[in-house]
């Protein structure tokens, strides 16, 4: 649409001589630069992606590109869901098998593939180290939604923990 359509469009709006709302002339002004100045979009391009790469490298970075991830608009739910639905299948798998929770927490907390709910998990971890329960620093985190954090909380009351995390992986996998 900015190569072959603004262009026409460009030509018209000239002929017209009126001003152009903001975001008109931003699109002309795009088209422009995408048809004139290709190399700027080209560079422009591969310095994002190299800065990406260089901010996911480190553990920091890694954080605040996960925590984005999950909080932008339309797709942050989708990767939310994924990210909870494989902290539930990984940790009712190892609790099933018979690992010991601290050591499931933090093969959990290694393998979660999400910076956030890796923090999450030294948060549990520790907590659970201490003697206390999984779900309240679950619900502290505020990646975890309400929901969840109940299921966790009536399978570490009940002793069914493992089935109530199926159950969330489930649930979540169908949702994702």
């Amino acid at each position: 649409i900015l190569v072959a359509v603004m262009p026409k469009f460009q030509v018209i709006f000239a002929e017209l001589g009126a001003d152009l709302p903001a975001l008109t002339q931003w699109l002309i002004d795009a088209s422009d630069i995408l048809i004139n100045k290709t190399w700027i979009v080209i560079v422009g391009i591969a310095a994002l992606i190299f800065l990406y790469k260089q901010t996911y490298a480190t553990k920091p970075g890694k954080y605040v590109i996960d925590y984005i991830t999950i909080n932008i608009p339309v797709f942050g739910p989708l990767f939310q869901k994924d990210a909870i639905a494989r902290f539930a299948g990984t940790l009712a798998t190892l609790i099933t098998s018979g690992v010991p929770i601290l050591q499931s927490l933090d093969i959990v907390r290694e393998t979660s593939g999400n910076e956030v709910v890796s923090r999450a998990m030294d948060d549990v971890y520790n907590s659970v180290k201490e003697g206390e329960s999984i779900h309240e620093p679950l619900r502290e985190c505020k990646v975890f939604p309400p929901l969840v954090v109940h299921m966790v909380a009536v399978g570490e009351e009940t002793g069914a923990i493992d089935q109530m995390l199926v159950k969330v992986e489930e649930a979540y996998q169908r949702e994702v």
